[in-house]
């Protein structure tokens, strides 16, 4: 039993899976993006902290949307629309293995709010995907039949390796 105290608290400021801002913070070490992410003014909802991107979108667009498509473990479709150019801000974490295209062409994946991922995206309507490249689990399937293979026949041909 403690004596701490508990509270919880509503988050008033909760983002959707995929959210469209238009107002970066560029910072480039840890301290100050948390700073930036922690500070009362800051919104996910319109602006994001990243170290890779270098240019805010002074644009406001009220009318600007991202509406998901189809979600699974491997794999997310969105489809995003705006008036500004933009970046759209996943609350998917930031892993080298997840590829994101934008209308079917190959898009930089951004590291986001220092933990999370994001897309730049153009004026307009556009269709996101993103789908998580499974090379080491495939990998690893291929090494793990063509040892049940080699196990099978040394099982039947006895114990010999000739």
């Amino acid at each position: 039993q403690s004596n701490v105290p508990f509270y919880i608290y509503k988050n008033k400021e909760a983002v959707i899976p995929a959210s469209r801002v238009s107002r970066i913070l560029s910072r480039k070490h840890f301290k100050n993006s948390f700073e930036a992410l922690t500070h009362q003014n800051f919104s996910p909802k319109t602006a994001a902290v990243s170290d890779e991107v270098s240019d805010s979108i002074e644009c406001s667009d009220s009318t600007a949307s991202v509406h998901p498509l189809r979600q699974s473990l491997l794999a997310m479709e969105y489809e995003t629309s705006g008036i500004c150019k933009g970046y759209i801000v996943f609350t998917l974490p930031f892993y080298k293995n997840w590829e994101v295209t934008v209308d079917e062409k190959p898009a930089h994946l951004l590291r986001m709010n220092w933990a999370f991922s994001g897309v730049k995206v153009p004026e307009g309507k556009h269709s996101i995907s993103l789908h998580y490249n499974t090379r080491s689990i495939k990998i690893g399937a291929m090494i793990s039949l063509i040892t049940l293979f080699l196990l099978v026949v040394f099982t039947f041909k006895g114990n010999s390796l000739f």
